[in-house]
């Protein structure tokens, strides 16, 4: 059984880790989205999916130690949970575990709500952007410079100054 506890509690280690990471990451996916800079953004989300990847994985293994120390207790594997674990006397990771629990809820939630910031400037970005390319197709949408028989017409590029003095 010390061998499961120990195995146990190195996972939720490796998971609090994991978790700073992906905090990081979702930090620089807000940073991305908030320069327009597309290929840092593509690298963020590469970045993103191999921690949650390695997350999935650490929780499979999670999984299969809940299970073993289920068949060792004669219980069903729903009822064995970190905090009946750390209860055990001799379990001599029970503080640490309570310890890594307490930090991955918090993790996890700042994990939820930048998840959702995120969400929400991507949608804001994109709304703007489509506003954006809508201005600026209603702005001369009844000249093209293309006829039906594949010719064009010469456009003569025209501009003009804006003046910002109040």
């Amino acid at each position: 059984m010390k061998e499961l506890y120990q195995a146990l509690n190195t996972i939720l280690e490796q998971k609090i880790e994991l978790y700073d990471r992906l905090i990081k990451v979702f930090s620089e996916e807000w940073d991305a989205v908030t320069e327009f800079s597309r290929d840092r953004l593509m690298k963020t989300l590469e970045q993103k999916e191999t921690l949650l990847t390695q997350v999935g994985e650490l929780n499979q293994k999670r999984e299969a130690i809940l299970r073993k120390m289920a068949e060792q207790w004669n219980i069903p594997v729903e009822k064995v949970t970190l905090r009946k674990i750390a209860q055990f006397k001799n379990n001599q990771w029970s503080m640490s575990m309570i310890l890594c629990q307490k930090r991955m809820k918090e993790q996890i939630a700042r994990i939820k709500k930048m998840n959702e910031m995120n969400r929400r400037l991507i949608e804001r970005s994109a709304h703007s952007m489509k506003e954006s390319i809508n201005v600026l197709y209603k702005a001369d949408s009844s000249y093209t410079p293309y006829h039906a028989d594949g010719k064009t017409d010469q456009v003569s590029l025209t501009s003009g100054l804006i003046s910002t003095n109040i």
